[in-house]
């Protein structure tokens, strides 16, 4: 996940060690061991994937079709057995926060940004998500009671500050990196690498 590693690995010849690379991680040092020219892949290397890619998005389009055809039936009538009148299963989750993963829809945030304009016991239009499509009735909310708010209070302040802290002292250290001056020794490092 380092561009400039992969930058400098393209302008390497076979068997060449580079220069010290700056990466998010440190320092990397790569040698090209071989290379291989571009191509296509052939029809049976790419087969299986391009098989999964096709019914994954089609099992995407069934259920959007079929959420979208019983959408009306699950807002007016009894959400359960309209559900489970069409095949479908019903999943109930205890109170969540956004962008907790909601059953098997996982993280979603089309269906946090959804569910949480809801009221109570409000039903949604289909909802696409990477896995599918999801209808989504609210049961019960809970607001944060100011309560709440002031006996968590202590511990958001303390969690915002050690945030603060360490933004700073990077800032800081990026700072002094800055204005100190490195010198490479480039004997020591062929001494490294070889």
């Amino acid at each position: 996940m380092a561009p400039a590693v992969a930058e400098r690995a393209f302008e390497l010849k076979e068997n060449e060690v580079s220069d010290a690379i700056r990466t998010p991680q440190g320092f990397a040092f790569i040698v090209v061991t071989g290379t291989q020219p571009a191509k296509v892949p052939t029809l049976d290397e790419v087969k299986a994937r391009v098989r999964e890619d096709v019914l994954k998005t089609k099992a995407v389009d069934v259920a959007r079709q079929k959420a979208a055809s019983l959408a009306a039936q699950l807002k007016s009538s009894d959400f359960d057995a309209a559900a489970k009148s069409a095949g479908l299963e019903v999943k109930t989750t205890d109170l969540i926060a956004r962008g907790a993963p909601i059953a098997e829809a996982g993280v979603s945030p089309a269906v946090d940004a959804i569910a949480f304009t809801l009221p109570a016991g409000g039903v949604s239009d289909p909802i696409v998500t990477d896995n599918g499509a999801v209808v989504v009735k609210v049961l019960e909310k809970k607001d944060v009671t100011p309560a709440e708010v002031s006996s968590e209070r202590t511990q958001l302040r303390e969690e915002l500050l050690n945030e603060r802290r360490n933004r700073f002292y990077a800032s800081y250290m990026a700072k002094a990196r800055e204005r100190m001056k490195i010198n490479i020794n480039r004997q020591t490092l062929a001494q490294v690498t070889a």
